[in-house]
């Protein structure tokens, strides 16, 4: 299967357009009855004028117009991805195996108050288990997977001269992150009908960061990073009152762990390294589907 689309919208305000693409592509082979295979293949343009954000009264007088900076910068956010990706299956005797990989491909040039210039790559791979057995008589349903990915970025500012032209420096750095995680999640059914469900998350995520900032025109050099890693749990009970139909209750905790969007952070006058701490939550939940 392929399929592309191109589109091009004028906005209403002054300084406001896009030019988007996207294309993507599948072929896959059925190799055995027990195993099968499928590769991706994806590639995507955006090209985004900008407008910027106005004063109040600027807006209330003459709201199509664009910002003063936004056209003199000749602001813009334009993005070029390429999309690699596999699956495959392989069905067990006693359950199933898929294995995802990709890897990804990003380019950004986004002349903004400062010019943006970053190209990077990121890639993994994420096996799953999925299998049902009986257990001391009881049927049990067990999930156990994991995912390993990484991506690395090379992270480049220029002060933004007019018209998207690159004036001096201010960023050259580096930008690693790297991922683990392992889950498992069982269901045991204590009435045909009835399960107690728990489950447990482990992760391990490292951000390092490294290169020379130039904002006030004294170059630093940066070399540091930041770890996270926990475990998550989660309980709950599941009932199917009928088949394909599903009301649930669960418990789960859950973090999530900063990008280099929010570590590294630019004001007018410098760009830092901010390791912040992992957001954490409790999430309950309860609801049917089917």
């Amino acid at each position: 299967h392929a399929s592309g689309t191109v589109t091009h919208a004028d906005g209403w305000r002054a300084h406001e357009q896009q030019n988007l693409g996207h294309f993507n592509a599948n072929v896959g082979r059925r190799i055995s009855d027990r195993v099968e295979t499928r590769f991706y293949f994806g590639a995507y343009y955006t090209d985004v004028k900008l407008p910027g954000s106005l004063t109040y009264g600027a807006a209330m007088t003459n709201p199509r117009q664009a910002a003063t900076a936004a056209v003199n910068g000749d602001q813009a956010r334009n993005t070029y991805v390429q999309r690699f990706a596999n699956v495959t299956s392989i069905k067990l005797d006693f359950g199933r195996l898929d294995i995802t990989s990709w890897a990804i491909h990003k380019h950004l040039n986004h002349p903004i108050f400062q010019v943006l210039d970053q190209d990077g790559w990121t890639y993994g791979i994420s096996p799953r288990f999925t299998g049902s057995f009986n257990l001391a008589g009881y049927r049990n349903d067990l999930i156990v997977g994991a995912r390993i990915f990484a991506g690395n970025n090379q992270a480049l500012q220029f002060v933004n001269a007019g018209n998207a032209v690159r004036g001096a420096q201010t960023v050259n750095a580096r930008q690693i992150a790297s991922n683990y995680e392992a889950w498992f999640e069982n269901r045991f059914f204590v009435l045909p009908q009835v399960a107690l469900t728990a489950g447990l998350k482990a992760y391990l995520s490292r951000r390092d960061f490294s290169g020379t900032l130039n904002m006030n025109t004294v170059p630093v050099a940066v070399d540091t990073g930041v770890t996270y890693s926990g475990v998550n749990p989660r309980v709950g009970v599941l009932w199917e009152p009928v088949k394909d139909v599903q009301l649930f209750a669960n418990v789960t905790r859950s973090a999530d762990v900063p990008d280099f969007s929010d570590l590294t952070q630019t004001t007018a006058t410098t760009t830092a390294f901010v390791p912040l701490k992992a957001q954490t939550g409790t999430t309950y939940e309860i609801g049917t589907r089917g």
